[in-house]
C-alpha cells in the first residue's frame, strides 16, 4: 500500500523487509517532560494511541483483506492484526509476528490519504475493541502455538550402536 506520495505502508511488502528499530523513532512529546518523575507522567490527548481499522479490497489470495492496528502518536504501527479471506489472522507486535505480519516501515498516513484510494476503507475505532481482537487472535492459547520455535532437529533417544 502506498500513500499519495508513493511511500509504503502498512502491510509492507515484500513481507521480509526489516522494520525500523523503535530507538530511530522520536519519542512522545509529553513524556519526561522537565520537573515530572517518571511516575508523574502526564499523557496529554496528543500521546494517546490511535487504533485504525482498514478493509482492503482486492483480488489477491496471499494479502489480507484486513488490517486492524495499533498506532503511537508518530503514526508508527505498535501493534497490527492481518485477517485473511481464509479467516486466518496474522500479528505482529515489537516482540513477535506471525503468518509474515510484520509492523510497517514508516508512519501509517491520515485516514483520509488511506480512503482517497478507492479499494481502502479505513476508519478509527475504539480501543476495547482493538484489545478483544487482540486478545482474541493474537494472545489465545491457540494463537501462541501458531509461533513456531526452531525445531530442534537433533535425534531423539538413544542412537543404536554399530
Amino acid at each position: 500500500m502506498t500513500d499519495a506520495a508513493g511511500r509504503r505502508w502498512g502491510a509492507v511488502r515484500p513481507r521480509a523487509a526489516l522494520r525500523l528499530p523503535r530507538t530511530n523513532r522520536r519519542q512522545c512529546p509529553c513524556r519526561n517532560k522537565p520537573g515530572q518523575a517518571d511516575g508523574e507522567q502526564k499523557m496529554d490527548e496528543a500521546c494517546q494511541p490511535i487504533f485504525i481499522d482498514v478493509a482492503w479490497k482486492h483480488d489477491f489470495e496471499a494479502d489480507p483483506i484486513r488490517l486492524v492496528s495499533q498506532l503511537d502518536n508518530q503514526r508508527y504501527e505498535v501493534r497490527k492484526l492481518e485477517f485473511f479471506r481464509d479467516g486466518r489472522v496474522g500479528y505482529a507486535d515489537g516482540h513477535k509476528s506471525t503468518m509474515g505480519t510484520q509492523l510497517g516501515k514508516l508512519p501509517v498516513p491520515p485516514l483520509i490519504e488511506i480512503n482517497s484510494d478507492v479499494q481502502f476503507d479505513a476508519r478509527i475505532i475504539e480501543s476495547t475493541l482493538f484489545n478483544h481482537l487482540w486478545s482474541k487472535h493474537a494472545s489465545a492459547p491457540e494463537a501462541q502455538s501458531a509461533v513456531r520455535p526452531v525445531r530442534d532437529i537433533r535425534p531423539r533417544g538413544r542412537i543404536a550402536e554399530s
